[in-house]
């Protein structure tokens, strides 16, 4: 059975410049859903994230940045229609379909030497596509890495 990767980056304006600001319930805004450019799972998002057929494993095959962290605080409005969509159908239907909530801040993303640590090369992956955007989304807004926020979760 395949298994998705779904999720947003968000982004914090300039204008929020404060820790309390930050904090905010309306200072995330979303930017774009993660699965309009990651269409698999790689050996990225296993690091970043975990790998979804490893989940519970003690002994996983990459050490991960960002595993199990959940939703953060305070949504976006669209992340936070996604979580409400979710509690919804785990209501109606049970838990199981959507596990492994978790988000990172680019700037921990930013920081990793893919070939170094992993012995990865990211230019295999549809996550250099979505670096990529993002980089040029930080030129573009005048941000930093730790304006950008990417929560995912895995389904089946």
């Amino acid at each position: 059975m395949p298994v998705d990767i779904n999720g947003w980056i968000e982004f914090i304006p300039s204008i929020y410049s404060t820790d309390a600001e930050w904090e905010d319930e309306y200072a995330w805004h979303t930017w774009m859903r993660v699965g309009s450019i990651i269409y698999s799972n790689d050996e990225i998002n296993w690091i970043l994230f975990g790998n979804p057929r490893e989940f519970n494993n003690p002994e996983p095959e990459f050490r991960t940045i960002a595993k199990g962290r959940g939703f953060p605080q305070n949504p976006g409005p669209d992340l936070t229609r996604s979580i409400e969509e979710i509690i919804e159908f785990e209501n109606k239907l049970g838990k199981g379909e959507f596990f492994a909530f978790t988000h990172v801040f680019y700037s921990e993303i930013n920081t990793v030497n893919w070939q170094k640590e992993y012995g990865i090369n990211v230019v295999e992956s549809d996550w250099l596509k979505l670096f990529q955007l993002v980089d040029k989304f930080l030129e573009l807004k005048n941000l930093s890495p730790e304006q950008i926020r990417i929560t995912v979760w895995y389904n089946w």
